[in-house]
This record gives C-alpha cells, sequence and structure tokens, in this order.
C-alpha cells in the first residue's frame, strides 16, 4: 500500500511503501507524515499493489493535527 498527496492533480508518493505481509495477522496501525502539506488543500489517495491477491482492506484513516 502506498500513500499519494495531490495538490496540482499529480499524484506524488508520501512516506514508504506499508507492506502488506510481514508474518503477523490482525490490522496493523501505521502514521505517515503529512507536514509538508500543511496549510493547502491536498487530496490523499491510496494506491494498493499485491502479489498476493486482492485482499488489502483500508480502516478508520484519520488525518490529525498534532
Amino acid at each position: 500500500m502506498q500513500v499519494q498527496a495531490s495538490t496540482t492533480g499529480t499524484w506524488a508518493n508520501v512516506g514508504t511503501a506499508i507492506n502488506r505481509y510481514d508474518g503477523t495477522t490482525g490490522w496493523k496501525q501505521h502514521t505517515i507524515d503529512l507536514t509538508a502539506y500543511k496549510g493547502t488543500t491536498v487530496q490523499l489517495g491510496f494506491l494498493g499493489i499485491s502479489v498476493f491477491g486482492n485482499d488489502v482492506y483500508i480502516d478508520d484513516a484519520v488525518v490529525t493535527t498534532p
């Protein structure tokens, strides 16, 4: 899973890709730093790429300010 952001219509990768398979099971929490986009209107995207099948899921995505 790769988080992407766009302010102009062109998508850019944000942070490093999140590996779907790590040998464990269950939901995992990940944090992506969006500080570079502070003060701008930004679209967020989630690019799912998997060689293990079509079962990549996102749940409870939240954007907050610290």
